[in-house]
C-alpha cells in the first residue's frame, strides 16, 4: 500500500487540508497507522486527476497537490511468528495489537 500526503482543502468551509494522509487501497493497517490515514483508496492516477478536477470531484475536499511518502508493507508469512502464519489481516492485526497491549501492561 502506498502512502500519500495530501494539500488542499473542504470545500464547504474552504477548512486548509495541511499533510493529510492518504492511502491507495482500502486494506487494513495497524491501528497507530489507520489512525492516521486521512482517506482510504485513492490512487496516484486518482490524486493526480482531483488536482486537475479541482471543485468539481464528488468528494467533499480538494486536492491541491500532493507527494508520494512512502510504502507500507504488510508482513510476509516468513517474518511471522508460526502461530500467525496463514491468518487473514485482519485476525492477525488483531493479535499482534492484543500481544503488543499485553506486553505493555506487563513493563
Amino acid at each position: 500500500m502506498n502512502i500519500y500526503s495530501i494539500n488542499g482543502y473542504f470545500k464547504d468551509d474552504k477548512t486548509p487540508i495541511i499533510e493529510y494522509l492518504v492511502a491507495d487501497t482500502e486494506d487494513y493497517v495497524d491501528d497507530d497507522t489507520d489512525n492516521q490515514i486521512f482517506y482510504y483508496g485513492l490512487s496516484e492516477e486518482d490524486l493526480k486527476q482531483m488536482v486537475i478536477d479541482g471543485d468539481l470531484t464528488d468528494y467533499e475536499f480538494v486536492i491541491t497537490s500532493f507527494k508520494f511518502l512512502k510504502e507500507y508493507k504488510f508482513p510476509d508469512d516468513d517474518e511471522l511468528e508460526e502461530e500467525h502464519k496463514g491468518m487473514n489481516l485482519y485476525d492477525l492485526a488483531d493479535r499482534l495489537y492484543e500481544e503488543k497491549r499485553d506486553k505493555n501492561l506487563e513493563l
